[in-house]
């Protein structure tokens, strides 16, 4: 945590902070979460009622119905990688954005806040920026 804090000290004060970063070796995976799409609905029954002598009396039943979940898979990449000589772990998910694996190598970036934007190329020579978030050191 000193870490992170040290290296991102000074980019609240005075803004974004251009570096290069160096990508030493990476780790991929994914997590999972369940998202309900609908609640589902309870059971009911309505009971109705007719005359006086005899009382005739009939229910239905309208059965529920379960909630429904979806289990959502989530690729994420953690890259170790050394900034400013200083050893950090960058994390990011693919849930809402980009997020790429990187080969070792040098990469330009900008640091902002905790999180540090890291500039690629794709297959067709257009450029990428993508953000990863500092979770720690290695």
């Amino acid at each position: 945590m000193k870490i992170i804090c040290w290296l991102f000290l000074g980019t609240l004060a005075f803004g974004a902070e251009k570096v290069t970063v160096q990508v030493v070796s990476s780790q991929q995976g994914s997590w999972q979460r369940n998202v309900p799409i609908n609640t589902g609905q309870p059971a009911t029954a309505e009971t109705h009622c007719t005359g006086i002598d005899p009382v005739n009396c009939t229910t239905v039943e309208h059965p529920g119905t379960a909630p429904t979940v979806v289990t959502q898979t989530f690729y994420q990449v953690r890259l170790n990688t050394v900034i400013s000589s200083r050893h950090v772990q960058l994390w990011c998910t693919k849930m809402y954005r980009d997020c790429r694996d990187l080969l070792a190598g040098s990469y330009p970036g900008e640091i902002k806040g905790d999180s540090v934007y890291l500039d690629t190329v794709n297959l067709d020579g257009k450029k990428k920026r993508i953000k990863y978030k500092a979770v720690g050191s290695w």
